[in-house]
C-alpha cells in the first residue's frame, strides 16, 4: 500500500468517526445546565473545525480523494450546496452586523460560519467517507433517533425523564427540547434523521429491520404531530371532524375509519394524529374501528404465510409489518380497507361506539388491546351504564367483523388472481 493509499484510508477513517460523533453520539451527550443548547453549540462547532483542519492536514501531505467523488460538472447536489454557501457568504457581507451574521447570536453560533462548517463538513465526507458505512450509519442513527424523539415527546408533555432541565429557568421549562437543549438545533436533528429513518422503514426487509426502523419513524411522526405550532390549527380540525361526525355518522365513520386506520398502517402514527386532532366520541369510535380493520385483518388474511407469530405481532402488535409487502403489492391492501369502510359506520351508526378515553387510544386499535381499554376507561369515566349490547358492539367492531371481512375479501383477490401465496409473508 502507497503512502498516499494509507493517507487516503486514514481519512476515510477520520471522515467516519465524523459522522459517527456528529449524528449518533454528540445529540445524544447531557450537561444538566441551563444553556444546554450552548453547549451543543460550542461542541459541534468545534469538533467541524477539529476534523476541517484534521482532513486539511492530510490533503496537504498527500491524502488526495478519487476524482469520482466530487463530479462538479454533472452532479446538481454540489451545486446546490455552492449555491447556499455563495448566498449565506453574501449575505453575511452585506448585513448590517456583519460579525453577528457569521458568528450567530446569543452564544449559539448559528450564523454564516455554521453555514460553512456544514458545507466543509458534506464535501469532506462525501470525498473520503466509504460507501459501506452508510448502512451501519442509518443503524447508529436509527437508535439515536429513537432516544430523541421518545424524550422529545415526553418533553412535550412536560415529562422530564432524565431531569435534564432541573435547573432551567421557569419561564423556559415550557419548552423541552430532549438531549438536544435548543429548538433550532432539535428541529435541524429531526430535519435530518427522519427523513432517513422513514425512508429505511419503508425499504426495511424482515420483521426486525421493520420493527427497529418502526420505532424511531412511530415517535418521529409523534413528534410531529405534538408540535406547538400546529396544536391550535390541529385541535380546530379536529373538533370540525368530530362535529361533522355527529351529524354525518355514515359518511364520517366511512372516511374516519378509512383514513385513520391507513394511517396506522402507513409509516406515520396514527395515535400520533388522533391526539394532535383531540379525536373522541363518534369519530374516535369510527377510528378505533378503521385501526382495528387494519391490524386484525392483515394478521387474519396472513396467518397460512406468518403462523402465530405473525398473527399476534400483526394483531396486537401493528400492521405496519406489511408496508414492505404492500409497497410490491398494493392490492393486499384492499380487503382491511373494505373492512374498515364498513365496520367504521357500523360504529357509528349501530353500536354508536364512542371513544371517551384518551385520544391517543383512537388511534391504537388492537395494539396492547389500548383501543378496547380507551372505549372502556370512557364508559366507566362518563357513568355510562353499560349494556350487553355495548359490549357485543365493542367485540364484533374490534375483532369479530374486521376477521371475517378481510377474509372474505382477501379469498375473493386471490381468486382473481391479486394476491398471491408469498405475497403477504413477512
Amino acid at each position: 500500500m502507497t503512502q498516499s493509499q494509507q493517507l487516503r484510508k486514514l481519512a476515510a477513517r477520520s471522515a467516519t468517526a465524523f459522522l459517527l460523533a456528529a449524528l449518533c453520539v454528540f445529540p445524544l451527550y447531557i450537561d444538566k445546565f441551563s444553556n444546554l443548547g450552548v453547549v451543543k453549540f460550542t461542541g459541534i462547532c468545534t469538533l467541524s473545525w477539529a476534523f476541517a483542519l484534521w482532513l486539511g492536514a492530510l490533503a496537504c501531505v498527500g491524502a488526495r480523494p478519487d476524482p469520482d467523488r466530487l463530479p462538479w460538472k454533472a452532479d446538481p447536489a454540489l451545486w446546490a450546496l455552492g449555491a447556499v454557501t455563495a448566498s449565506g457568504v453574501v449575505s453575511t457581507v452585506l448585513s448590517l452586523s456583519p460579525g453577528a451574521s457569521f458568528w450567530g447570536l446569543g452564544g449559539y453560533y448559528g450564523g454564516c460560519m455554521m453555514v460553512l462548517f456544514t458545507a466543509a463538513g458534506y464535501l469532506a465526507v462525501r470525498a473520503f467517507a466509504p460507501q459501506k458505512i452508510l448502512n451501519g450509519l442509518t443503524f447508529c442513527v436509527g437508535v439515536t433517533t429513537a432516544l430523541v424523539t421518545v424524550l422529545y415527546v415526553l418533553n412535550i408533555f412536560n415529562i422530564d425523564l432524565i431531569g435534564t432541565y432541573v435547573d432551567t429557568a421557569v419561564v423556559e421549562r415550557a419548552q423541552f427540547f430532549s438531549t438536544l437543549g435548543q429548538k433550532n438545533f432539535c428541529s435541524g436533528f429531526m430535519a435530518f434523521a427522519l427523513p432517513l429513518v422513514f425512508y429505511a422503514f419503508l425499504v426495511a426487509r424482515g420483521p426486525r429491520h421493520t420493527i427497529f426502523y418502526g420505532i424511531p419513524a412511530f415517535f418521529g411522526g409523534l413528534a410531529l404531530a405534538v408540535a406547538p405550532w400546529i396544536g391550535a390549527l390541529a385541535s380546530s380540525v379536529g373538533g370540525f371532524i368530530m362535529w361533522a361526525t355527529e351529524l354525518q355518522p355514515l359518511l364520517m365513520g366511512i372516511v374516519v375509519s378509512v383514513l385513520v386506520g391507513m394511517a396506522l398502517t402507513l409509516p406515520i402514527s396514527s395515535a400520533a394524529i388522533c391526539a394532535a386532532l383531540g379525536l373522541t366520541g363518534l369519530a374516535g369510535g369510527a377510528a378505533v374501528a378503521g385501526c382495528c380493520a387494519q391490524m386484525v385483518g392483515f394478521a387474519v388474511m396472513s396467518y397460512k404465510e406468518n403462523g402465530v407469530g405473525g398473527l399476534v405481532s400483526q394483531g396486537l402488535g401493528t400492521s405496519m409489518l406489511q408496508m414492505p409487502n404492500i409497497l410490491r403489492n398494493p392490492r393486499i391492501w384492499i380487503p382491511p380497507t373494505l373492512a374498515a369502510a364498513i365496520t367504521g359506520p357500523i360504529a357509528t351508526c349501530l353500536f354508536h361506539l364512542e371513544m371517551n378515553g384518551p385520544a391517543v387510544s383512537s388511534g391504537m386499535g388492537t395494539c396492547g388491546l389500548v383501543g378496547q381499554i380507551g372505549v372502556y376507561t370512557g364508559w366507566i369515566e362518563s357513568g355510562k351504564a353499560v349494556t350487553a349490547f355495548d359490549w357485543i358492539g365493542l367485540v364484533l367492531i374490534c375483532f369479530v367483523l374486521p376477521a371475517v371481512l378481510s377474509t372474505i375479501f382477501c379469498e375473493v383477490l386471490r381468486k382473481k388472481g391479486w394476491i398471491k401465496e408469498g405475497d403477504l409473508k413477512l
